[in-house]
């Protein structure tokens, strides 16, 4: 008997950036950043971690209200983050997708397919 767990960085439901027109400071970033580092650094040995993600449902709110697409980079980065972290690993993000509602919806699929 096993587990496989799927270790999340803490940036769920876009956070701070949900249905704002600001774009993600350096400081936010930054931050995020080293907080997928220390998981993967702290986690990497472990012989249960089966994957690495770097985001849950970020785009939630913005499919509703129509905001800026400012969760996509943030999310690009944290994935060159994992990777170079842990290039071995599966990375993955969880995404609502709402089965095409919503004009203008931010499509996040595909970024963890890719090494950058």
């Amino acid at each position: 008997m096993g587990l496989v767990v799927w270790a999340e960085a803490p940036f769920v439901n876009g956070v701070r950036l949900a249905c704002s027109e600001e774009q993600a400071t350096s400081e936010f970033s930054a931050n995020l950043e080293e907080q997928l580092r220390e998981l993967i650094r702290q986690q990497y040995n472990h012989p249960s971690i089966g994957m690495w993600s770097i985001g849950n449902e970020n785009t939630m709110t913005q499919g509703r209200c129509g905001g800026p697409d400012n969760v996509t980079p943030v999310l690009r980065r944290l994935q060159q983050v994992a990777k170079a972290e842990d290039p071995g690993r599966v990375t993955t993000l969880a995404d609502l997708s709402l089965g095409g509602r919503g004009e203008g919806k931010i499509k996040v699929s595909g970024i963890t397919t890719s090494g950058d």
